[in-house]
């Protein structure tokens, strides 16, 4: 019984510092971040218009959907997380980051269309389930 208890004192440790595992599940996040730009958020995006397209490459801007400068991109495709504790892993823009990636006067303009936050696939959910599985299999057990 001993031998049991000591287990679960290993599993209810490891389950209260997840920390070891956000690096594998920020993998996971850039690859799909890394999916939505490459696929127009799994084909959601309208196609750019034309004046648009025109517009960014004067500003010497990439012809991507929603990527001006790219830093914004950068930012939610990195695996690193900005902040992170035992307990949760923040990824995406740092906070006052320097991020020009909303018009907020758009007086005379056509303004776009909303795009749509893509939410996870099963098998997203299953990858980052499966990381924080690993990650209790090896330090749940211990002993």
């Amino acid at each position: 019984m001993a031998g049991l208890e000591g287990r679960l004192d290993d599993l209810i440790d490891a389950a209260s510092d997840l920390s070891p595992a956000w690096p594998e599940i920020g993998k996971v996040w850039s690859d799909r971040e890394e999916r939505v730009f490459a696929t127009g958020s799994f084909g959601r995006w309208a196609p750019l218009k034309v004046v648009t397209v025109l517009q960014k490459l004067r500003d010497g801007a990439t012809s991507e959907p929603l990527v001006h400068t790219g830093i914004l991109k950068h930012e939610l495709t990195s695996a690193t997380p900005r902040s992170q504790g035992p307990r949760f892993a923040v990824y995406g823009p740092a906070r006052g980051a320097v991020i020009d990636y909303a018009k907020f006067h758009v007086r005379g303009q056509g303004v776009p269309q909303r795009h749509p936050v893509p939410r996870l696939t099963p098998t997203e959910r299953r990858r980052m389930v499966e990381k924080i599985s690993d990650h209790l299999a090896v330090n749940g057990a211990r002993r």
